[in-house]
């Protein structure tokens, strides 16, 4: 039988805008419809796209970026085990 590990993964915070909070806490928006409610995007399909995280960092950073980085950080304890 194989041992199973679970490590966790870390990547940089990016703050959401706090009027798409209130819109995603207080209306039950998911961030897409938040950040097109509050005219930051047009795209229906931020997420599929560049992602929040593209367009919030004026494309610094894109999602994928931001996965990759939690991806690594996740492995480094089973590298080091």
């Amino acid at each position: 039988m194989m041992a199973c590990a679970i490590t966790l993964g870390h990547h940089a915070v990016i703050d959401c805008l706090i009027n798409v909070s209130h819109s995603i806490i207080d209306e039950g928006l998911d961030l897409n419809q938040a950040m097109k409610k509050h005219g930051i995007t047009v795209n229906p399909r931020l997420g599929s796209a560049e992602g929040s995280v593209g367009l919030l960092t004026s494309g610094r950073i894109y999602r994928k970026d931001h996965c990759k980085q939690s991806l690594i950080t996740a492995l480094i304890s089973l590298e080091k085990s």
